[in-house]
């Protein structure tokens, strides 16, 4: 997460580049009004959208995997408010 004073200078770009090449597949949930879902559509190599959560991952390919990606993210509890 980049501050909101922070917001714009490439911060969280670059965060992610480094997450990215660290981490060749990944798995992760955000609600559905989050308002950086536009870029994560962007990121991801799919997604699939929920009633609460849109789950996105890249480096999966294996249907398996997808599948326990989307179940994990579907079954945990909310970690921040909001």
């Amino acid at each position: 997460a980049v501050s909101d004073d922070a917001q714009g200078e490439g911060l969280g770009r670059a965060a992610w580049q480094v997450m990215r090449a660290e981490n060749p597949k990944l798995f992760w949930r955000s609600r559905r009004e989050n308002a950086i879902n536009d870029f994560y559509f962007g990121e991801s190599d799919g997604c699939i959208k929920g009633e609460r959560w849109n789950v996105f991952w890249y480096g999966l390919d294996a249907f398996e995997d997808i599948r326990f990606a989307v179940e994990h993210c579907r079954a945990r509890p909310a970690t921040l408010k909001g």
